[in-house]
């Protein structure tokens, strides 16, 4: 199987213009990382692999958290840890640093900087300890840290002239990840760059949820103020209702889900205390149906916009404002299809925890998301919509099944309505440059990649661009520099994000204007 595996590989490198001779060089490069990495595993990883392989035999989503993947889940849920504010790779035996969290510890001091590559790690006033060739999640566990305490950085950085070594002291600090925060934006549409004649303009509040986060340590000590999704989105429609402004469109696109209550409150916001989900325990021992706690923040139009990777949360939030009629979907044909509940168990101290699927939830109208996911009211061109993504392609998932509905009244009538934007955003597509090189990638996909199961070569491609630096320096070839590196001491400013407009959010736009109008 190995040799056949290798002579595919080659073959596939061969078809994509590459010499039988760098062929060679990439597989043996390839292997020689995987051998790297394998060497490298521990008695702790061995445990892991096999705990997530029996846990898989039930479901997709039941699994064992080692005692590191619990902290990066919770890292992951509150969006917040205790370190110094970097965002690390591991590339070619070296840690390198992909870039600087805004507002972190590593950005106030302002010294340290992407592509900068960690060769040794001291804690306060102790020696130095190498750690190339060290395994990325160890390097980060001896970065991370108390805060206010210090950690010593040894870093490899490249000049024009070669490479510098630097040493940096750093003080660890409670650290916001903001790229995961839900963000706000508030756009004129038409702008008066596409359309100067325009006479009547709508402004459209915009909201990026990247995830249903959650800080639970924080809700339990201070149930008033805490960090979560569903304040931040609550802050941003009042917000908007003070900007008056004429629709909001929600983004939900790659969101993965996170806390159950987040959805549930989220949905509030926009329908008041009406039933939002039904939780079906294992077994049917019981059946939960679950009103927000918040009132309606917001009723304007509303759009949320989707794709194959919103899952979970998000659908529960998609499928309670599609059954309410509450809000247009647009996006791909459906969401991922994850219509489960999964609890975490803590393991004595230093073991972990296990993750495992306690219920299944429904939509008020008794509809399960498991596996078909929330369809889409308004489909958009997508390769995604091609590719086999979601719940319906993992082993041993759970059947889709249906249950009775809960008594909820309607509050909105897009159905009348539906038609009339359909055939409005089907002719901006077939005018659209952008959505017609999507249909001809789809076809090509279809006709030629697919039936010949062509994925290597993608992968291949993809290992490419994230190893484009090669280590093709020595470290002792690099001299050393002061103790502190005193070229620039000025703190990277924190950016205000805006939000991407991409052309699927252009066409989303177009939506909502058309919905304003028609209403």
């Amino acid at each position: 199987i190995w040799r056949t595996k290798i002579k595919f590989d080659l073959l596939t490198l061969k078809l994509a213009d590459t010499s039988i001779k760098d062929g060679k060089e990439r597989l043996m490069k390839r292997v020689r990382g995987m051998w790297k990495d394998f060497s490298q595993y521990e008695n702790d990883d061995v445990v892991s692999i096999f705990l997530n392989s029996m846990a898989a035999a039930y479901d997709p989503h039941s699994s064992y958290l080692a005692a590191q993947d619990l902290k990066n889940f919770d890292i992951s849920i509150k969006l917040s840890l205790e370190g110094i504010g970097a965002v690390l790779r591991w590339e070619d035996g070296y840690t390198v640093v992909n870039s600087i969290v805004p507002g972190g510890a590593a950005a106030r001091q302002g010294k340290l900087k992407a592509d900068d590559r960690i060769i040794a790690v001291a804690q306060g006033e102790e020696a130095f300890e190498s750690v190339i060739d060290m395994r990325l999640n160890n390097v980060v566990q001896l970065i991370r840290g108390k805060r206010g305490t210090k950690v010593g950085l040894q870093i490899l950085r490249k000049t024009k002239k070669g490479f510098d070594t630097l040493k940096l002291v750093i003080v660890r600090d409670k650290i916001i990840l903001k790229d995961g925060e839900a963000r706000m934006q508030i756009f004129v549409h038409p702008s008066p760059e596409e359309n100067k004649t325009a006479q009547e303009t709508n402004r459209i509040g915009v909201i990026k949820l990247p995830s249903f986060y959650v800080d639970f340590n924080d809700r339990r000590k201070n149930p008033k103020n805490y960090k979560s999704s569903s304040r931040d989105v609550k802050k941003h429609l009042k917000e908007f209702v003070r900007e008056n402004v004429d629709g909001v469109i929600l983004d939900l696109r790659s969101n993965g889900g996170g806390g159950l209550d987040e959805a549930i409150n989220m949905a509030g916001l926009f329908i008041g205390h009406n039933p939002v989900v039904i939780v079906r325990q294992s077994g049917g021992r019981r059946v939960t149906v679950h009103r927000s706690r918040e009132r309606a923040v917001y009723d304007g139009p509303l759009l949320i916009m989707l794709n194959r990777y919103s899952a979970s949360a998000s659908e529960i939030l998609a499928g309670a404002m599609h059954d309410y009629q509450r809000a247009i979907l647009a996006g791909d044909t459906t969401t991922f299809g994850k219509g489960t509940v999964q609890n975490i168990f803590q393991l004595p101290e230093g073991y972990g925890a296990l993750k495992v699927t306690i219920a299944q939830f429904y939509r008020v109208s008794g509809w399960s998301t498991q596996n078909r996911g929330v369809e889409t009211s308004l489909v958009l061109p997508s390769l995604y919509n091609a590719r086999d993504i979601g719940e319906s392609t993992l082993d041993n998932a759970l059947p889709w099944r249906s249950i009775d509905q809960v008594s909820y009244r309607v509050s909105g009538n897009l159905k009348k309505v539906l038609p009339k934007l359909k055939q409005l955003s089907e002719n901006r597509i077939a005018n659209s440059d952008f959505f017609q090189k999507v249909k001809e990638d789809v076809q090509e996909y279809l006709t030629t990649i697919k039936p010949l199961k062509y994925t290597s070569i993608l992968k291949m491609q993809e290992d490419n661009l994230r190893r484009k630096t090669q280590r093709d320096q020595e470290l002792e070839s690099a001299p050393e520099k002061a103790d502190e590196d005193n070229s620039d001491d000025t703190e990277i400013e924190e950016e205000k994000q805006e939000i991407q407009l991409d052309e699927y959010m252009k066409e989303s736009l177009e939506i909502l204007s058309d919905y304003i109008k028609l209403e």
